[in-house]
């Protein structure tokens, strides 16, 4: 806590009061009126509070409105150097994340790199995939998100599109090019992480679209055989209507169609 107290002392700014600031509900102009802050050193700010663990990620989430107020103003500023393209590259992934549509398209219109990453090696694609957001996904595609673009841990988003089973997205997705094949670094397909969460619909687009059943993971595990560990009966039959091997046959030889 000294330390996030010290490097802030340059502009006479205490992280606590700031914190208590934020969580009585002061808006961001208020904020930025008080301590006398540009719209930018605000966002630095509160990226500091977050990163020294006075706040939590969520917190600043569940400030979306004001996010997008803070934006606007960000987006005042004519100068457009590698510290604003790194900033709004951030805010773009935060908005993407979020579901503030306006805000992605207008970060876009201003510079912001559709294809940038964050944390985890997330792009904004990945995050809108992930948490449902089908205007944003469609809105990044057409500026030229990659469909195909890994994380770190190699997942993609038609992988957390299937996880989370937004079946739309993933048809959409498949639409305009994503590999619906493509693994992991754990070996993870999207049908594996559609048949992990039960999500049937998820799963029949997948395999219609051509996702292979018998791609296992890296420790073995089959789509067919999280469906059987599940006890998803109706995922299993797919499962083999599709071609999967019934690699546990004592298991799965009931569930036969």
């Amino acid at each position: 806590m000294a330390g996030a107290e010290a490097s802030m002392e340059k502009t006479k700014i205490r992280a606590s009061e700031v914190v208590k600031d934020i969580r009585s509900g002061m808006d961001d102009t208020a904020i930025m009126e008080k301590y006398r802050l540009s719209a930018d050193k605000l966002m630095n700010l509160l990226n500091q509070l977050v990163d020294r663990g006075f706040l939590s990620q969520d917190e600043l989430d569940d400030r979306v409105q004001l996010f997008e107020a803070t934006v606007e103003l960000i987006l005042q500023f004519p100068a457009f150097d590698d510290s604003r393209k790194k900033q709004y590259n951030e805010l773009l992934i935060h908005a993407a994340r979020t579901g503030s549509a306006r805000e992605v398209e207008r970060l876009l219109n201003n510079g912001a790199e559709v294809n940038t990453r964050g944390k985890w090696g997330m792009t904004p694609l990945i995050w809108a995939a992930s948490k449902g957001h089908a205007k944003i996904v469609e809105m990044l595609v057409r500026r030229g998100a990659n469909a195909n673009a890994r994380a770190e841990n190699g997942s993609t988003s038609l992988m957390w599109s299937s996880f989370a089973g937004h079946a739309p997205i993933v048809e959409y997705l498949i639409n305009r090019g994503a590999d619906v094949n493509a693994r992991a670094v754990s070996g993870r397909t999207a049908l594996i992480s559609a048949c992990y969460n039960n999500h049937l619909n998820t799963a029949q687009i997948l395999l219609k679209r051509g996702a292979d059943p018998n791609i296992p993971e890296n420790q073995g595990k089959s789509a067919l055989m999280y469906a059987v560990e599940k006890r998803n009966k109706e995922m299993a039959v797919l499962l083999l209507r599709h071609g999967a091997k019934k690699v546990l046959p004592s298991v799965a030889a009931p569930l036969k169609a």
